[in-house]
């Protein structure tokens, strides 16, 4: 059976969704809209107006590649209209307008998700699975670097706007709250936010702090204010006895060390395209000659140290693809089956925007 896609908003995101579900045999994009008629593709039907695509009783679902202020509208209306929904992150720029979403959904009995499609990245998926089975003990901390480059953002982008973006937390940082999350399993206790902007107009910095309810705490820096030359993203992940440096903002490669038992050893060779560089036995460890370890008042049972790098091979975008086509093939499954569990639910949407709106206000 296929699925029938309706986007809306076929800029270049829309556009390289398109592009994305074109392998997929289960998978068919009907319709898109987009108020700029330039971008009819000329080989779908083209609505100028979202609100004539929701009603086309052809399509199953609709995707949400819009600027942010119209997500909660045009998804409500779309759950209305008898379609389900997946949201560009944000789920929405207020938690009013999420909750909205969330009481429309339970009201219509629709699906609606949001795409974090790193949650389908297979790195990602591994280190979530690291640390709900407690392979390397507690996860400690998570500290998060964002240099993003604002060249191709000039001042009167939406992007800079408020009441159309959110601002960086909301829009931006969302994405990368909710891998921590997902990370993590665990939920949060106290948030805290910094910003700067560098005119009344531009918010360029932003900070938020986020204690878990378990110990963790997790750091969000996020500036578009650099040259292309110095973007990176870089992402720490801190356990009780491991590691884990991991970069890009789709992470794909990175380095780690990690005091390893015979059980967590082999899970450090689970991860993509790993590479041990050094293996040092602990007795050879002169600060730790006694037996057994101890990280956070807990005792743990370790062997040696090994240290070295791991990295997916596929190029970024055929990665990105990837997830994104896992995440809508994770949707279909549980239009197919009630029963399968998404990876992404709304609730996971409207958890990641409370603490980036807890870290806005914070900063106000």
């Amino acid at each position: 059976m296929v699925t029938k896609i309706g986007i809306i908003g076929f800029g270049a995101f829309g556009q390289f969704l398109y592009q994305c579900f074109k392998p997929m045999p289960d998978v068919k994009v009907v319709a898109v809209a987009d108020s700029k008629r330039a971008r009819d593709p000329g080989h779908t039907k083209f609505y100028v107006s979202w609100k004539n695509l929701i009603t086309d009783n052809e399509i199953d679902i609709v995707w949400i590649a819009t600027v942010p202020d119209v997500h909660a509208e045009i998804a409500c209306d779309s759950m209305q209209a008898g379609r389900d929904v997946i949201i560009e992150k944000p789920i929405a720029i207020t938690l009013k307008d999420a909750r909205q979403i969330l009481k429309i959904r339970d009201r219509t009995a629709r699906l609606a998700t949001v795409n974090y499609m790193m949650r389908f990245n297979p790195l990602c998926k591994l280190l979530a699975d690291f640390t709900r089975e407690n392979v390397f003990g507690q996860l400690r901390r998570v500290n998060i670097e964002n240099y993003a480059q604002d060249e191709t953002l000039p001042a009167k982008h939406w992007f800079w706007k408020k009441e159309l973006s959110g601002g960086i937390l909301i829009e931006h940082a969302v994405h990368f709250i909710d891998l921590v999350n997902y990370f993590s399993g665990q939920d949060f206790r106290t948030v805290t936010g910094l910003s700067h902007n560098r005119n009344p107009g531009q918010e360029d910095q932003v900070l938020a702090s986020v204690l878990y309810e378990k110990g963790l705490i997790a750091s969000h820096y996020h500036s578009f204010s650099r040259p292309g030359f110095f973007e990176r993203t870089s992402i720490r992940l801190n356990y009780d006895l491991a590691e884990f440096d991991i970069e890009g903002w789709l992470p794909l490669e990175g380095n780690f060390r990690a005091l390893v038992n015979k059980d967590s050893y082999a899970a450090i060779n689970l991860l993509p395209g790993v590479e041990i560089k050094n293996e040092t036995k602990i007795s050879n460890l002169i600060r730790y000659t006694n037996h057994p370890l101890r990280s956070g008042g807990i005792k743990y049972d370790v062997t040696k140290m090994v240290e070295g790098t791991f990295k997916i091979h596929q190029g970024k975008q055929q990665v990105y693809a990837d997830c994104v086509r896992s995440l809508l093939s994770d949707v279909i499954a549980h239009r197919q089956n009630s029963s399968h569990k998404l990876r992404v639910s709304l609730e996971d949407g409207i958890s990641s925007l409370k603490i980036a709106c807890m870290a806005v206000n914070h900063a106000a």
